[in-house]
C-alpha cells in the first residue's frame, strides 16, 4: 500500500528547524538539512518545513493557522511540539517572540514590564502546573481537530518535554480527562512513552525545560551508542546534521509502518 498524503509540512521550533553555532560550523543545518525539510526525501514526498527558531507553542499555533491557507487536502502536516514552559510575547518590537518562562532570565536585557510578566508567569507555572497540562491539550486537540475537519493528514510529536506523561488520570480534573482521552494517540508519535530529546540519548524529560536551555548536566546523560548526533559544542543541545537525519529516518519509518497513513 502507497501512502496517502501529498506534500508534508513540518511546524516546531530551533529543534526542527535546525539551530546550530555558527554559519561556518560544517554541521551547519539551517534549512536544507533540519528534519523538518529532509523528512520528505525518507517519504518520497515534497516537504516543507514551517519551523521557526525561538518559537514556543502558542508561536507554532499561531504560525500553523497563518500556514494553513496553503495546506490542501491530503496533505501532512507535523507538529513537534516545542516546550509548553516558552512564555509568549505578543509584542512587534519584542525580536524573540516567546522565551523560556522557567528559564534564569534575571540577567537578560528586557523590558521592565516584561520582566515583571515573566517573573509572574514563572511562579504561576509552578504553582498550578495543571495549568500548563491543559495548555498543551489545548493545544494538541485543536490542530488535530483543524486538520481533520479539512481532509489533512496530522502527526504529531513531542520535541523537547511531555507535560501530559504523568498526568494521575483518578484525580485529574473533567477539562483535563476529556482532553487526554480525545488525544489521537495513533497518529502522534510515541504518545506519553518518549521525546525526540530523549530519542538522541538525553533524559529531556526529567527537566521541566526539556533539556532546551543551557545545562551542562545534559551532556553527561548522553548514553553510549548517540555519539555525534548533538552539535557540539553547543551548549543549547541542537540536533547536529546526523542528529536531524536521525530523527528523519525515525520518523518518516513510523509513519510509514502506520496504517492511517496508507491507502
Amino acid at each position: 500500500m502507497g501512502l496517502n498524503f501529498n506534500k508534508v509540512w513540518g511546524f516546531g521550533c530551533s529543534f526542527m528547524y535546525g539551530t546550530t553555532i555558527e554559519p561556518g560550523d560544517p554541521e551547519w543545518v539551517r534549512d536544507t538539512i533540519g528534519w523538518g525539510g529532509i523528512i520528505g526525501e525518507e517519504l518520497d514526498r515534497p516537504s516543507e518545513s514551517c519551523a521557526v527558531s525561538g518559537f514556543g507553542n502558542q508561536d507554532i499555533v499561531n504560525h500553523f493557522f497563518k500556514i494553513l491557507p496553503d495546506i490542501k487536502k491530503d496533505d501532512l502536516v507535523i507538529i513537534s511540539w516545542s516546550n509548553p514552559h516558552r512564555f509568549y510575547y505578543a509584542d512587534p518590537n519584542w525580536t524573540m517572540g516567546s522565551i523560556n518562562a522557567l528559564s534564569n532570565f534575571d540577567d537578560i536585557q528586557l523590558p521592565g514590564r516584561l520582566k515583571h510578566m515573566l517573573f509572574a508567569q514563572r511562579e504561576i507555572s509552578l504553582l498550578y502546573e495543571e495549568d500548563i497540562v491543559r495548555q498543551q491539550l489545548d493545544h494538541i486537540i485543536l490542530i488535530q481537530e483543524v486538520c481533520k475537519s479539512r481532509g489533512i493528514k496530522i502527526c504529531q510529536n513531542n520535541a523537547l518535554v511531555d507535560v501530559t506523561k504523568d498526568i494521575d488520570m483518578d484525580n485529574a480534573d473533567d477539562h483535563i480527562i476529556s482532553r487526554q482521552l480525545s488525544v489521537d494517540r495513533e497518529n502522534f508519535w510515541c504518545y506519553n512513552q518518549t521525546t525526540l530529546t530523549n530519542l538522541l540519548g538525553l533524559s529531556g524529560n526529567n527537566d521541566p525545560l526539556g533539556g532546551y536551555i543551557k545545562n551542562n548536566l545534559l551532556h553527561e546523560q548522553k548514553k553510549k551508542g548517540y555519539e555525534g548526533l548533538w552539535s557540539e559544542p553547543d551548549s543549547w543541545h541542537h540536533p547536529s546534521a546526523k542528529g536531524h537525519r536521525y530523527i528523519a529516518k525515525t520518523l518518516g519509518e513510523w509513519i510509514k509502518n502506520n496504517d492511517n497513513f496508507k491507502h
